[in-house]
């Protein structure tokens, strides 16, 4: 491993330590914030666990071969859960986050009424899923959820459109409101980010043939071999924009919660700076 991995992989773990000592030391009190926060706080929890994750695949210290695919994968959840925060951020009402919120509850809704004909297509499986023994019990379930949606949007005066912005039309949603604002760049777009890494990696995610053959390799005598494992090449490539992605997430959400300290911070802009001037 060469002098500039080692420090990447050094400076990676540095931040990750830093970010879960400070939201896990955070004494979050779901009440006292709104929607937004109350959906941040969990995002960001999910970013520190993928993004060590990660870590674990691609970190080869011990000699052994990185599992790049495998950390694609994980990325490409990462990159979702930043188009969806930044969409649900992209403007000063709650209205984006209780959107969100009700596309949740109505793929909840999904699972539950597709669980429910699987329950009455086949009666004799004796299919249950946790407290669901019956069909008729999925009813109260997707009922309950749709009241929750009603009531939601009394609460907050908004009104749940019948189709929910696709993940793609929340990239593109928050690229024009960063246009209007002039911020728009090709480092800010998340419309960029959604085609570069989470269509491109939805490949090898769902095992299509172009990720099917992401497990192939041609050796020198053009004969096609296994590719389980990566090679330590993968490392920069996957851990810098990793490292990357977790340090946008950890500074919104230490500002959003005002716990950020720029003198400590300060290492991890200098270091994020550096990466940027590289890439």
């Amino acid at each position: 491993m060469n002098v500039v991995t080692k420090n990447l992989l050094i400076n990676f773990r540095e931040i990750l330590t830093y970010g879960y000592s400070k939201m896990s030391s955070f004494p979050f009190h779901e009440n006292k914030y709104r929607l937004k926060k109350n959906l941040l706080y969990p995002m960001m929890a999910a970013t520190q666990s993928y993004s060590e994750a990660i870590l674990k695949l691609m970190d080869n210290a011990g000699g052994a071969s990185v599992y790049d695919k495998a950390a694609e994968v994980i990325y490409r959840s990462l990159v979702e859960n930043l188009i969806n925060l930044n969409y649900i951020y992209s403007e000063g009402t709650q209205k984006k986050a209780v959107i969100f919120m009700a596309y949740s509850v109505q793929d909840k809704n999904d699972f539950a009424e597709k669980f429910k004909s699987l329950i009455l297509k086949y009666p004799r499986w004796n299919l249950e899923f946790g407290e669901m023994k019956k069909a008729e019990d999925w009813d109260k379930f997707t009922k309950d959820n749709k009241k929750l949606i009603k009531r939601a949007e009394k609460r907050y005066r908004v009104t749940i459109p019948k189709k929910i912005p696709d993940l793609a039309s929340r990239a593109i949603a928050n690229d024009t409101y960063l246009k209007n604002r002039k911020k728009l760049s090709k480092t800010t777009s998340l419309e960029s980010y959604y085609v570069t890494y989470y269509k491109f990696f939805s490949q090898v995610a769902h095992l299509t043939m172009p990720g099917l053959e992401r497990f192939f390799e041609v050796d020198s005598s053009g004969r096609r071999t296994l590719a389980i494992d990566g090679k330590p090449d993968s490392i920069d490539r996957l851990v810098s924009i990793t490292y990357q992605m977790y340090f946008v997430f950890l500074k919104f959400t230490l500002q959003k919660f005002d716990i950020y300290d720029k003198d400590e911070f300060n290492k991890f802009n200098e270091f994020s700076k550096s990466l940027s001037s590289t890439s």
